[in-house]
């Protein structure tokens, strides 16, 4: 038997510093409730232990989600692969523990998110976990909507350490309507792929929803300033969520939850963040109307001006 050092190339990252202090975070929880026409979502900061039970992690996710329906939030933002806080000490086959963890692991815990949506009436996205249908292994992320509503979103283009367990690529992405406004999940690296941007050119999304692990300062700076690109591209709200903590010297999370706008007149650029590499909850306030003024208006929107010339 050895000692498995888990995930470390989850996004074919080296191992980096320890993560820097970076801008004053929005820790506190709101005091009050959103505006009227404004779309609260909490996107979770989850610590990964690693060595867990399904059960615990299930607790984790009822605590994490009475918390953010009590402060009004429409949905919940969970990080990629995050139920890997259950990941064993030691692991004899990588391949067949995380196929283990598809069969045993994620359905209990996708079964508890959909009745806690219901429950706390609150939409919850499951950044993502590893999922079996068919016979084949995916990365898949599931949001689950209080009326039993569900949207699947496989990851499209998997890392190497994806491809090294067996995982199977999702076909494309689905862009689907939601309270908070037209929406699509772009699972950690997806966010980078200037293809899958370019896909979403003609669908127009207003939120881009994106769940991340990343265990390296670079892999986090990649798909942050990915993010950032995204936001500005399709003058759209971007969501980040990632997971946090050190569960061995060997194995760190590098994760900070953010909010991110279209740089531009009346935005901020960065609505909100949390605080580096430690657990939270980060809330952050949608306001559609505004956002859907200032596409009509705006001079600069790289998405509209591809479409339009596309179409001369």
């Amino acid at each position: 038997m050895t000692r498995h050092l888990p995930l470390l190339l989850l996004l074919g990252c080296a191992t980096a510093p320890a993560a820097t202090a970076t801008a004053p975070a929005n820790t506190a929880p709101p005091t009050t409730a959103p505006a009227a026409d404004a779309h609260r979502i909490a996107a979770v900061q989850y610590e990964i232990r690693a060595g867990r039970t399904a059960e615990q992690v299930i607790a984790t996710l009822d605590a994490q989600v009475q918390q953010a329906a009590d402060h009004h939030a429409e949905l919940v933002l969970l990080p990629e692969l995050f139920l890997f806080d259950v990941w064993a000490d030691v692991i004899e086959d990588e391949s067949k523990y995380v196929r283990d963890v598809a069969a045993e692991v994620t359905p209990k815990v996708n079964a508890a998110v959909a009745a806690m949506a219901k429950e706390q009436n609150v939409a919850i996205l499951v950044g993502s976990a590893p999922e079996l249908r068919d016979g084949k292994l995916y990365n898949t992320a599931r949001l689950f909507f209080p009326d039993g509503r569900v949207v699947v979103q496989d990851k499209v283009y998997l890392t190497a350490w994806g491809k090294k367990v067996g995982m199977t690529p999702g076909a494309a992405l689905e862009v689907f309507d939601a309270p908070w406004g037209k929406s699509v999940i772009l699972v950690c690296y997806d966010v980078e792929i200037p293809a899958l941007s370019n896909a979403l050119v003609k669908t127009r999304p207003e939120v881009l929803l994106v769940p991340s692990m990343t265990e390296s300062e670079h892999g986090f700076y990649r798909v942050r300033w990915a993010a950032q690109a995204r936001a500005i591209e399709h003058h759209a709200y971007v969501v980040v969520a990632g997971t946090v903590g050190r569960p061995t010297k060997e194995w760190a999370h590098f994760g900070q939850a953010a909010f991110l706008t279209p740089h531009d007149r009346g935005f901020a650029g960065i609505l909100a963040e949390g605080p580096r590499d430690r657990e939270a909850i980060v809330y952050g306030d949608i306001d559609l109307a505004k956002l859907r003024k200032s596409r009509e208006a705006v001079t600069f929107y790289p998405a509209k001006d591809q479409a339009r010339r596309a179409a001369e």
